[in-house]
C-alpha cells in the first residue's frame, strides 16, 4: 500500500513537472512570437513614415485638391438629396448628376464602406481619403501576409524573420501603389481587394477550399467589389474542378458566391435604368481593344510593357527579378515535402493573380489605358509570393545575409523611383526614356 501510495505521488510530480515545462514553453513561444511582431511593427511604422517623407507626401500635396467623383460629386449629391434621386449612384460630376448620367460600377456597400472615409475627412481636414485609404490598404494587405507566416509557418529565429520583415518593407514601398493612391483616382473599385485575394489563394493553395476563412473572405469579396469576385471565383471554381477535388456542397456555394456577386454587379446598373439615367460605363468593345482603336494600344502583351502612360519598365522587372531567381534557387532544394510546398506556393501566386490574368484576357485596353491601378493587380501577387517563400522555406545564414542585402538595394530602388515621382510634378513618369528604363 506505501508502494503505491509513493508511486502514485511520484506519477504526480512528474505530471506536475511536465505540467509546469508545457506553460513555461507555451510562455516562452507567446513572448518570442510577441518579440517578432514587434520587430515587424517596428519596421513597417519606419517604412510608412520613410515612404511619407520621401515622396507621398509630396504627391498628395500636389494631387489633393484635384476633383474626386467621390469626395466633390457623388457624396455631396447623397448628403444634399434622398435615395430616391441619387440611388446610391456614382457622379462624375454635379452637372452629370443634373444632366441625369451616372456611373454605375460600384457595390453600394463598397460605397458605404468609402462614404466611410469621405466623413473622416470631412471631420478632421488633415486626413483626406487618398492618404487614410492607402495607408489603410497596404497596411491590410501587410498584415494579411504576417497572419499567414505567424499561423502557417514556423518563422526560424531572429535572422529568418529579419528576412521576412525587410521582404514586407520591399513590398511596402512598391512605387505604383503609392504614385496610384496619391496622383490617381482615389475612387477606384480595386481598393482593398488585394488582402482578400490574398486570403483567398492561400487558402486554395494549402488545400482549404472548404474553410470557413476561405468562404467568409470570399462573401465579402462578392458584397463589396462584385466584378473581381465573378472573375476570381470564376477563376477558382475552374481550377478545383479541373484540378482538385470539389463536392455537391462546395459547388452549391459557388453558384451561392457567383450569383451574389452577379446580382450586386447589374444592381447599380439596373437601379440607373429605373431612375432614368444614362449609363456613362465604358463599354465591352472599348475595353477589351476589338473596337479597333489603336492610339496606346496593339495587344495585350503592348498593353504591359507599353501602355499609355509610359513608366520605367525596371518597376516590373526588379520585382520579377528577385520572384525568379528565388524561385530557381528553391526549386535546386531537393526532397519531396519540399518540392510540394513549392507547388502549393505557385498555386497562390496562380490564384492570387488571377484578377490581373482575367483583365489582360478580357479587358488589355483596360489595362495599357490604366497601367496605375493595374500594374498593383501585377507585382503585389508577385512580391507576395516572394514574401512568404521566406516564411515557407528554410535559408542557410548565408544565403539570408545576401537576400538581405539585396533587398536592402531593392527598397532604395523603390523609394528612389517615388521621390523621383514626387519631384517631377509629372503624369506618371518623367524620365526620358521611361520604356527602356
Amino acid at each position: 500500500m506505501p508502494a503505491a501510495r509513493f508511486e502514485c505521488r511520484r506519477a504526480g510530480f512528474q505530471g506536475c513537472v511536465k505540467k509546469q515545462n508545457w506553460q513555461r514553453k507555451m510562455k516562452n513561444e507567446k513572448l518570442k512570437t510577441m518579440s517578432y511582431l514587434l520587430i515587424f511593427v517596428f519596421f513597417l511604422l519606419s517604412g510608412f513614415i520613410l515612404i511619407h517623407y520621401v515622396g507621398f507626401s509630396k504627391i498628395l500635396a500636389q494631387h489633393v485638391s484635384d476633383p474626386e467623383r467621390f469626395r466633390d460629386a457623388t457624396f455631396k449629391i447623397w448628403d444634399e438629396n434622398p435615395i430616391s434621386k441619387h440611388g446610391f449612384l456614382v457622379f462624375y460630376s454635379m452637372q452629370h448628376f443634373i444632366d441625369g448620367v451616372a456611373y454605375p460600377s460600384y457595390s453600394p456597400f463598397y460605397l458605404v464602406f468609402m462614404y466611410l472615409f469621405y466623413c473622416l475627412e470631412n471631420a478632421f481636414g488633415f486626413l483626406p481619403m487618398r492618404a487614410t485609404v492607402a495607408y489603410l490598404e497596404m497596411a491590410a494587405t501587410l498584415a494579411v501576409l504576417i497572419f499567414i507566416s505567424f499561423k502557417q509557418w514556423n518563422l526560424r529565429g531572429i535572422r529568418n524573420v529579419l528576412l521576412v520583415a525587410f521582404s514586407l518593407l520591399f513590398l511596402q514601398s512598391t512605387p505604383d501603389f503609392w504614385i496610384s493612391a496619391g496622383a490617381f483616382n482615389v475612387d477606384n473599385v480595386f481598393r482593398f481587394q488585394m488582402p482578400l485575394l490574398i486570403l483567398i489563394a492561400n487558402e486554395i493553395s494549402q488545400g482549404r477550399h472548404d474553410s470557413k476563412l476561405f468562404w467568409w473572405t470570399s462573401a465579402i469579396l462578392a458584397l463589396f467589389i462584385p466584378l473581381t469576385a465573378l472573375l476570381v471565383h470564376g477563376f477558382c471554381f475552374v481550377w478545383l474542378c479541373f484540378v482538385e477535388k470539389i463536392d455537391r456542397k462546395g459547388i452549391l456555394k459557388f453558384g451561392i458566391l457567383l450569383s451574389l456577386a452577379g446580382v450586386l454587379f447589374v444592381e447599380p446598373i439596373l437601379v440607373a435604368k429605373w431612375l432614368n439615367y444614362t449609363i456613362n460605363n465604358s463599354g465591352w468593345w472599348f475595353r477589351s481593344g476589338l473596337d479597333g482603336a489603336t492610339p496606346g494600344f496593339f495587344n495585350a502583351v503592348y498593353a504591359v510593357l507599353h501602355p499609355v502612360y509610359l513608366r520605367p519598365l525596371s518597376l516590373l522587372g526588379v520585382p520579377l527579378f528577385l520572384a525568379a531567381t528565388q524561385y530557381l534557387f528553391l526549386r535546386r532544394k531537393s526532397g519531396d515535402g519540399h518540392a510540394q510546398t513549392l507547388n502549393g506556393q505557385l498555386v497562390f501566386l496562380l490564384i492570387s493573380s488571377s484578377y490581373y490574368i482575367a483583365l489582360l484576357v478580357l479587358w488589355p485596353q483596360a489595362v495599357s489605358i490604366h497601367p496605375y491601378l493595374y500594374d498593383w493587380m501585377m507585382l503585389a501577387p508577385i512580391v507576395s509570393f516572394f514574401v512568404l517563400n521566406f516564411s515557407a522555406f528554410g535559408y542557410s545564414r548565408e544565403v539570408m545575409f545576401i537576400y538581405i542585402v539585396g533587398l536592402a538595394f531593392a527598397i532604395m530602388f523603390n523609394l528612389n523611383a517615388l521621390a523621383n515621382f514626387a519631384n517631377c510634378n509629372c503624369r506618371y513618369n518623367g524620365m526620358s526614356n521611361p520604356v527602356l528604363f
